[in-house]
């Protein structure tokens, strides 16, 4: 090793020490500026980076059990749990006293092969999540039993399972209760082993799990009778669902509207994504309001949905009264499209949106106007945003970004700034460039 390498690693290891000894959420806010990627990279300099970066790696832990990964090989989701734990709890754990900088954590029971399995799950982590004191964020994605049509024994199954989750949390982990950040999604239960399907859906639940459920008379969770009662985070600001509607035409199947019923005076930023599967006459036309009659939201500013809502006029209807003060305004793009509506379809939808808040609302994100995506010359975009200014003169509106699917991992977007008001308006368009995807893009 030459001088040079010698100062240079030398340099590191100061730099690395120096580190160390800031405060913890300082040392995090400097890493948070880097990608994923390379603070791993980092970690790997040497025992003192992994030491400094370990907090930010696991700011996010993924609980979710994927079935045949090398990962979990021969492992079962309740195992996997325990090793995790021991991970955080033990002191030759590689993670151990970390527990206290978990922030968010995503829950997916995707691949877990019948009933008696989803519920030990649920169990394990509703036992696990107390060990993260500063969990601000839940990420839920549950495959519901009720949306595959199979029994009806099944139809209560969400309820029951949902009431001895959250309720067992709201007495056992005070993290819960201060909950920022929450995103549920449902759909359609699938079993992992189609072979032996009727054996794993018909087997009967433990007797541990029966109680969690409230299904044992005086016992677990049976007090919490009604979804009205579940204990919900009475203090979210962010809340996002990814709901299949097949699962809400069956009695006692869970309201996922019901979550935020605790949080109309903290909810700032709300998303829905609205699967209608592809418009069909038996599950694409709601019947019932999304949301209940008397629901109001009135701190939420920044509010997002997928283009399959503005097909249920009954939902949409609902918008401007459930969200009277929208500032921002995002349309989530379904990854498995290639653009939005027809033309004149979008242009009317979107005019439409805009009609609902005209006094608030200042930036929004959309879907391009062509149904195959094409972005146009910048005259055409010019005059088709001019023909809603036509009708929305009194917009306030102060950006109007268009987004489109690419094959990467990304959106390509132009953005129009907007400045100006009333019918004089000068129009400053963008190139094409990146955008995030937003957490219900392409879901």
């Amino acid at each position: 090793m030459d001088e040079s390498e010698v100062l240079a690693s030398s340099s590191d290891a100061s730099i690395s020490t120096n580190i160390q000894l800031l405060p913890t959420e300082i040392r995090l806010s400097i890493l948070s500026h880097l990608e994923v990627k390379e603070i791993k990279q980092f970690s790997q300099c040497s025992k003192i980076c992994r030491t400094t970066c370990l907090p930010i790696l696991y700011r996010r832990l993924n609980l979710s059990y994927v079935r045949g990964s090398r990962a979990n090989c021969n492992v079962t989701p309740t195992s996997r749990l325990d090793q995790i734990r021991a991970a955080f709890v033990e002191p030759e754990g590689n993670l151990y006293n970390l527990h206290g900088t978990v922030r968010h954590v995503t829950i997916d029971t995707e691949d877990l092969a019948g009933f008696d399995n989803i519920v030990t799950y649920y169990r394990a982590l509703v036992s696990m999540l107390p060990l993260f004191p500063a969990l601000n964020s839940l990420k839920i994605s549950y495959f519901s039993p009720s949306a595959s049509l199979y029994s009806p024994r099944s139809y209560s199954f969400d309820t029951r399972l949902i009431h001895g989750f959250c309720s067992t949390l709201w007495e056992t982990c005070p993290a819960y209760r201060t909950l920022k950040s929450l995103y549920f999604g449902k759909a359609e239960y699938r079993f992992t082993d189609s072979k032996n399907l009727d054996a794993i859906r018909n087997s009967p639940l433990s007797d541990e799990n029966e109680v969690f459920m409230g299904l044992n008379p005086g016992e677990g969770v049976l007090k919490y009778s009604t979804t009205s009662t579940i204990p919900w985070p009475p203090a979210l600001e962010e809340a996002y669902f990814d709901v299949d509607v097949r699962s809400t035409y069956f009695p006692g199947s869970i309201n996922t509207a019901l979550f935020i019923t605790s949080s109309t005076t903290t909810l700032k930023k709300f998303g829905l994504w609205l699967n209608l599967h592809m418009g069909t006459p038996r599950f694409g036309q709601p019947s019932d309001p999304f949301f209940s009659r008397d629901t109001r939201l009135p701190c939420v500013t920044d509010l997002g949905f997928c283009l399959d809502f503005l097909n249920a006029r009954e939902y949409t209807d609902e918008l401007k009264m459930v969200f009277p003060n929208i500032e921002s305004l995002s349309v989530f793009v379904d990854k498995d499209s290639h653009g939005g509506f027809w033309e004149e379809e979008a242009i009317k939808s979107y005019t439409r949106l805009l009609r609902f808040w005209p006094e608030t609302l200042k930036k929004v994100r959309l879907p391009w106007f062509t149904e195959n995506g094409d972005f146009e010359n910048e005259h055409a975009r010019t005059k088709r945003i001019n023909s809603w200014f036509e009708i929305v003169e009194d917009s306030r509106l102060e950006e109007v970004l268009l987004v489109r699917e690419t094959p990467e991992d990304y959106f390509e977007a132009v953005d129009c700034s907007i400045s100006g008001t009333g019918s004089v308006r000068e129009l400053k368009w963008s190139g094409v460039h990146h955008v995030e995807k937003l957490p219900l893009d392409g879901v």
